[in-house]
């Protein structure tokens, strides 16, 4: 097998879209948010890509269906989104830098006119109101999102392919950031996830119901964080560690 190969379901007459990417991470921030903006606009999904840098497995669905672990990339029409996510990220870092890449060539293949990269902010204990930091390729892309009330991510380090996407970006000059949630990061927090669909909200000018985020089931199997993203924030400190 190559390093990933690209399966397409349906044709995508994507305009300008906005490329929205998330995929498992500490306390599957990013995860679930995005799914919540896939089921919430009822996104198609339009392709498929496998890697052998993926977990060696399959997962099982809700409704017993067998599915080869890989990655999925979903179009809304009316909002011209289209979003990648997927069941895991890769198990080393080789994979983490090849599927990034990738990423951020099938969104420039899609004309997008930005990348926004969901992720998690480790605070390595209860948050009870989560806030959103960014970072972004270039200061005035930044500026736009602090003025939506985000505040700057401090000095440290944006892990696995969350900030890989981010850093080939800037390779490319692409647009791109990535926002990250704070989260204590060992447990599923749609707290977290919430506070990055609101700024989604403001930043797209959509809708997102997250009123039922609250009580979302467990995403089971799915639930996969990478490997190594675990960081902390320690009290009085700059963040170390965005998962």
């Amino acid at each position: 097998m190559r390093d990933y190969s690209f399966k397409q379901r349906k044709r995508v007459m994507a305009r300008r879209p906005v490329f929205i990417c998330g995929l498992p991470d500490s306390g599957l921030v990013a995860k679930i948010a995005v799914d919540h903006v896939i089921e919430l606009l009822k996104a198609s999904r339009v392709a498929d890509v496998y890697s052998p840098y993926l977990p060696p497995q399959v997962l099982v669905r809700d409704n017993g269906v067998s599915e080869l672990t890989g990655h999925q990339v979903y179009y809304a029409g009316k909002e011209d989104l289209v979003i990648y996510t997927g069941d895991s990220q890769p198990v080393d870092g080789e994979g983490a830098y090849k599927l990034s890449e990738f990423i951020v060539k099938l969104a420039m293949q899609y004309r997008a006119r930005e990348i926004i990269i969901l992720a998690a902010l480790i605070k390595g204990a209860a948050v009870e109101d989560p806030q959103v930091v960014a970072s972004a390729e270039s200061s005035k892309h930044l500026d736009e999102y602090t003025s939506l009330g985000v505040r700057k991510t401090g000095t440290g380090s944006i892990t696995w392919m969350h900030g890989l996407i981010l850093g080939e970006a800037v390779k490319v000059g692409m647009k791109a950031v990535c926002l990250s949630g704070e989260t204590k990061g060992d447990l599923p927090d749609p707290k977290a996830a919430t506070a990055l669909l609101k700024v989604i909200e403001k930043r797209l000018g959509i809708s997102l119901d997250t009123s039922k985020l609250g009580t979302m089931k467990s995403l089971g199997q799915e639930s996969q964080e990478a490997p190594g993203l675990e960081g902390e924030e320690k009290k009085g400190e700059k963040p170390t560690y965005i998962g």
